[in-house]
């Protein structure tokens, strides 16, 4: 225990010096960890809640006046007692800050300081003397664990909390009642409150196993991810192995994109906690990222198809199946479960059962089942929009347009409500970057960059950037080009961001709070030749392979567009591939699809986002066309698919490379890949089609005009 001890008080010294140099992000992951290592540290409490405070946010005031209640009936010291009482008084609770400084008079040391802090804030109330003791007057009792409960049973989330924060002016010291109201926030996603009163329930009780999973899981669900795994390394320092807590921490690390970690959480384990269901899931998980499919699947079918699974571990054994053209695989796992009369009502089977009928072309069968489980009062579900994305695809594909239009605005509206309730995205956060880069390459507009040159390393390997605008054809392209045998292509990896991290930290861990002006500076002010270094290590990491200076390596990351000037400076001989579709198809393409949301792919949760995105991005792209010397190879996305040959055999003599005839079939090598980790994945193991072109045209609500900003770009690329 003193080791913990002394690891948690210097944790928290590491976060005040942070909190002293303006970091605040950092230093409250610093006491996040030093928390969950020891959950009394009153200090670390104390400050991460004055933290919250200054950042002005509603949210965090709340959760943060939690944390001080906490802090105060741990220390019990007259200073911590003052800052909770003022903190209410600061954020509209004034009334119940008077009470709680009388109540709690005789705990102070001071007693005439307490009448002196009283009388400061009648004042900023403007209370008089006979309203103040009015106000001290009034006894309340505090809150009882039971009356919570009733609320809490019978869903009335807002009436549980409400009630709650009523009682602020006592010392709230029952874990349960801190973990109830954890609870009720949760049910009414609001993160960061339920995370805070979580945190405040193991101050109190700081050996509880269910709160300190509590707090990973809601970290993990509020895509906090560095939090998460900041938590889970703490609480599994602190506390005895435990099977939940070592499944919600490996959940944590998968997340946080660390499968590595979660892997081995389980590989260390012992042979009782192997045993375990959803801890063998979260293994299956973490193969799955590492690329070891075949093992992944081999666990998740076994799972699938034991008689007694519950529909829980039955959903997720199902999701690390369902990939694209995996319709014969599920097939007879659904076939098993029928027989061992498994019973369900869990969403997500019905609709990754819909998803197999589907693949087997079976329309019909998956559009009723879809159909059946579309609930229209749903509010801000997860589960019910991905239904609704996909009951659009089956009304496209039956040919009934303006519902499947209808479905997909549901959709995306469902996810976008969901994904900022829970604070998973910040909606500013993509086109404000654009702007920034847009401005770095206008303020540089001077430097072509065509007598830059870079001294590369003997023996380094050949990179090619394919980027251009998500929905463009770039999969499609990237799974013909990898079909080639002197070709090996990268999809979708962030190695530009990571080499600019790289360039900022040096060597450090990756930290969060970096503004992208910071990451600018740092990248100009390291030289190109350490910046190529970087990215090939970035690479490699990855690819999870060596790289061969005999191979051509194709960077394909759609939105890499904005980066096209950090590219040219790190590889100035750098050829690009840029294809090209008629914008309105690529913009209701976007707005169609069932992306996982970022901060980027919020913006195709609604048409007008999507089209100023796009707009945003191609005037990025003229930009860099006129003022870079940038060697591009265009490739039109409706030629494409009525000509490969033609379209492709110039691109890969250009890259110096000889065509081979068998790429003309690379749908076939398409479905002999394990996965593919975009949107398009179940389109590119298809032979061609050119069913997709034009298909803006077949929604009405595209007819009255929302379209209309992408006219300039329809005619700039050829299309009006």
């Amino acid at each position: 225990m003193t080791a913990i001890l002394d690891r948690s008080t210097e944790l928290t010294r590491e976060a005040n010096a942070l909190l002293g140099q303006k970091d605040l992000v950092n230093a409250s992951l610093k006491y996040i960890e030093g928390l969950s290592l020891y959950p009394k540290n009153a200090v670390a409490l104390h400050n991460l809640a004055a933290l919250q405070i200054s950042t002005g946010q509603p949210a965090m005031i709340m959760g943060a006046l939690y944390q001080l209640n906490a802090a105060a009936s741990l220390l019990k010291s007259d200073q911590y007692r003052a800052d909770y009482a003022l903190a209410l008084a600061q954020s509209g609770h004034g009334r119940m800050a008077l009470k709680y400084l009388n109540a709690h008079r005789n705990a102070f040391q001071n007693s005439a300081a307490v009448d002196s802090l009283i009388q400061q804030i009648a004042s900023q109330m403007d209370l008089k003397r006979a309203a103040l003791k009015s106000v001290l007057a009034r006894k309340s009792s505090p809150l009882a664990l039971k009356e919570l409960n009733a609320f809490i049973e019978k869903r009335e989330f807002d009436r549980a909390i409400a009630v709650f924060n009523k009682q602020l002016d006592h010392d709230i010291t029952d874990a349960r009642i801190w973990r109830l109201i954890g609870h009720a926030y949760r049910m009414s996603l609001k993160m960061q409150e339920a995370q805070s009163a979580i945190r405040a329930g193991l101050a109190m009780a700081p050996s509880d196993y269910d709160l300190h999973i509590l707090q990973i899981e809601y970290l993990t669900f509020s895509n906090a991810q560095l939090a998460s795994v900041a938590c889970a390394r703490g609480s599994l320092e602190a506390l005895a192995p435990n099977v939940r807590l070592l499944s919600s921490s490996a959940y944590a690390y998968i997340f946080a994109k660390k499968p590595e970690e979660a892997a081995a959480l389980y590989e260390t384990a012992s042979a009782e906690h192997q045993a375990d269901i959803r801890f063998q899931l979260a293994y299956a998980n973490a193969l799955t990222d590492l690329d070891r499919h075949d093992e992944a699947s081999a666990i998740a079918i076994r799972i699938a198809e034991t008689a007694s699974i519950d529909e829980i571990n039955l959903a997720s054994a199902l999701r690390i199946l369902n990939k694209p053209g995996s319709g014969a695989v599920l097939k007879p796992v659904f076939e098993t479960i029928d027989a061992n009369g498994v019973t369900y009502s869990h969403p997500s089977i019905h609709f990754i059962r819909a998803l197999m009928h589907n693949d087997l072309g079976e329309t019909e069968e998956a559009l009723r089942l879809i159909e059946a489980h579309i609930e229209s009062d749903a509010a801000t579900d997860d589960e019910q929009a991905n239904i609704a994305m996909v009951a659009g695809r089956l009304y496209d594909k039956a040919g009934d347009y303006d519902k499947a239009y209808k479905m997909y605005e549901r959709g995306n509206a469902l996810h976008a409500s969901l994904t900022l309730k829970t604070g998973r995205v910040n909606p500013n956060s993509y086109p404000d970057r654009v702007r920034i880069l847009t401005n770095d390459l206008v303020s540089k507009s001077s430097e072509s960059l065509s007598d830059h040159t870079v001294a590369s390393a003997p023996g380094s390997p050949r990179i090619v950037f394919m980027y251009s605008f998500p929905r463009s054809g770039t999969t499609l392209l990237d799974t013909i080009l990898r079909t080639h045998s002197g070709i090996e292509v990268l999809e979708e990896p962030p190695t530009i961001r990571d080499t600019l991290l790289d360039s900022y930290f040096k060597g450090a861990p990756h930290q969060l709070g970096v503004g992208w002006r910071q990451l600018l500076e740092s990248f100009y002010d390291t030289p190109p030749e350490t910046l190529q270094e970087l990215y090939y290590k970035n690479f490699a990491r990855l690819s999870r392979s060596e790289l061969d200076p005999d191979t051509l390596y194709v960077d394909k990351m759609p939105l890499n567009t904005t980066f096209a000037r950090l590219i040219k400076y790190i590889f100035p001989d750098s050829k690009v591939i840029f294809p090209v579709r008629d914008p309105a198809d690529v913009v209701t393409s976007c707005f169609c699809q069932n992306f996982l949301l970022n901060d980027a792919m919020y913006q195709f949760t609604s048409m007008e986002r999507a089209v100023a995105l796009y707009d945003q991005v191609m005037s990025f792209w003229v930009k860099a066309e006129e003022i870079l010397d940038l060697d591009v190879s265009y490739v039109r996305y409706e030629e494409l698919v009525t000509d490969l040959q033609g379209v492709v055999q110039p691109v890969i003599e250009h890259l110096g490379l000889p065509w081979e005839d068998g790429l003309v079939d690379f749908w076939k090598t398409a479905r002999e890949r394990k996965v593919i980790r975009t949107a398009s994945a179940d389109q590119v193991i298809q032979k061609l089609y050119t069913s997709s072109k034009g298909r803006w045209t077949r929604y009405s609500a595209l007819n009255d005009g929302i379209l209309e900003p992408l006219e300039p770009w329809r005619k700039h690329f050829g299309y009006a």
